[in-house]
């Protein structure tokens, strides 16, 4: 990821606000298309099409539509400001994908596909035309760059088949080439991402700020301690091999930093200490719910405590799904 795709604390608190009018360009597949994601996110994705799309390559002139950020320059301050902080919020969505490299050049993204192995891609931002896409397949020894231009609000390679987002795009050419040179058919994760990034944008924590207390859970990656932050209790989950899984563990912190929901447990920020990287949230005091209700007889949680519990579950899970997020390890 590159800065501008982590959203601050501060935006992350505008995002509430507008996600319900937002018109989303990010999506995931449902199906896998290669190495495991995060999140995943809605299928979707139109069929047949009878213009096929051409290459495109850096030399190529500037072909239809308006970049996004040549738009913008038009807008008002607020609406320009809106547009901004959607840009932001989409960007930080795209870092979950295995297959966003974020803002690289052409030549480092051939330099990343090898071996060159026939449909092996990755999709990056266009550096010829800002607020554009590149796909970038790998076919016969050689790497094609397809342009993903906006048009009407779509996205689209070939000015014949539109799409939503571009995980319906990348959905669509995994299932069928449609006039790439071929399928998309294993996509290349990124190789790490960038703790620069999560700190130049207001998520770090300074170790001194923070106090480690007991032990008080096992998580994916490793430990879940008990902390103290100015005063406050927070959760810790400790990463101690940062080496082995840094990448999954960021890419969840990446997710996170885009959320913010009275349902969802709130991220607060990362410690990066020695070799160790913390994952700081909101401390849930009462535990998790199955180790709650398990803990508890029929007699203390009532009909209408069960129906509030799946209640603000449904609502953490709808909000979710607004944001083309799927949670994967809903318990209880």
């Amino acid at each position: 990821p590159h800065p501008q795709q982590i959203p601050t604390p501060q935006q992350q608190q505008q995002q509430q606000v507008m996600s319900n009018s937002m018109h989303s360009q990010i999506g995931l597949p449902l199906t896998a298309v290669a190495a495991a994601s995060v999140v995943d996110g809605g299928n979707g994705g139109a069929t047949g099409g009878s213009a096929g799309p051409s290459s495109w390559s850096s030399s190529a002139g500037a072909v239809g539509g308006v970049g996004a950020a040549g738009a913008a320059a038009s807008l008002s301050p607020t609406a320009a400001a809106a547009s901004a902080q959607r840009r932001a919020e989409l960007n930080a969505k795209l870092n979950a994908m295995p297959w966003f490299h974020g803002r690289i050049k052409r030549e480092e993204a051939e330099n990343l596909l090898r071996p060159r192995e026939d449909g092996l891609f990755l999709v990056r931002e266009s550096t010829n035309f800002p607020g554009d896409y590149t796909l970038c397949v790998c076919f016969n020894e050689k790497v094609e760059h397809y342009r993903i231009k906006y048009a009407e609000n779509k996205l689209t390679i070939d000015d014949d088949e539109y799409f939503d987002h571009l995980g319906q795009l990348v959905e669509h050419y995994t299932l069928d080439s449609d006039g790439l040179c071929t399928k998309l058919m294993k996509a290349l994760p990124k190789e790490e991402f960038c703790v620069k990034d999560f700190q130049d944008n207001g998520w770090e924590i300074k170790m001194e700020d923070l106090q480690l207390k007991e032990n008080i859970g096992k998580g994916e990656f490793g430990d879940v301690m008990l902390g103290i932050l100015k005063g406050d209790k927070v959760a810790v989950k400790v990463l101690k091999d940062a080496a082995r899984a840094s990448n999954k563990f960021l890419a969840e912190a990446g997710v996170m930093t885009t959320l913010e929901h009275e349902n969802l447990v709130k991220f607060i920020g990362l410690v990066f200490h020695d070799k160790y990287i913390y994952l700081v949230t909101e401390f849930m005091s009462k535990g998790s719910l199955v180790d709650y209700l398990r803990s508890r007889g029929r007699q203390h949680i009532t009909r209408r405590d069960q129906i509030n519990f799946a209640f603000d579950t449904c609502s953490g899970m709808e909000y979710l799904e607004l944001k083309k997020v799927i949670h994967r390890d809903l318990a209880a």
